[in-house]
């Protein structure tokens, strides 16, 4: 049975409720979990499908020219295109923000323009920051 145009099959994620139960997330929230996935794993994480992953982090001590942002955006495009050909997306940006406030951070904010209004939204932001001196990376959705 096909999907609607504008149907969104859910995202069940690692969080779970009070009950013990996984949460799902649906609509565009379930497109961002995808595609925060698919920024984060790293290539050859998995051994049958080692081309999955864009391993944003792996980026981290590139110089950020312009043909460096390019690159990464080029490749966020091959890897939606491949692995969520479903999923409403024209463009993608990338940017790298400087900070002053802490020379320990590094910041990527990566942007999704959707073809399509789900739930309301036309745009999914992901902010990826990264913490030098721990090597942790936080992540932020921003849906609008």
């Amino acid at each position: 049975m096909p999907k609607e145009n504008n149907s969104v099959a859910p995202e069940i994620t690692l969080e779970i409720d009070d009950f013990g139960n996984s949460q799902v997330q649906t609509g565009a929230m379930a497109i961002a979990y995808r595609l925060q996935n698919l920024l984060l794993t790293e290539p050859y994480t998995y051994p049958d499908n080692p081309d999955l992953g864009v391993g944003i982090q792996l980026f981290e001590h590139e110089h950020m020219t312009d043909d460096t942002l390019q690159s990464i955006r080029s490749k966020i495009g091959e890897q939606v295109r491949k692995y969520m050909p479903d999923a409403p997306i024209i463009e993608v940006y990338v940017e790298k923000m400087v900070t002053h406030v802490s020379a320990d951070m590094s910041t990527v904010i990566v942007g999704f323009q959707l073809g399509q209004e789900i739930d309301n939204a036309t745009f999914i932001g992901i902010l990826l920051q990264r913490d030098k001196s721990t090597a942790k990376v936080k992540t932020d959705v921003l849906i609008s």
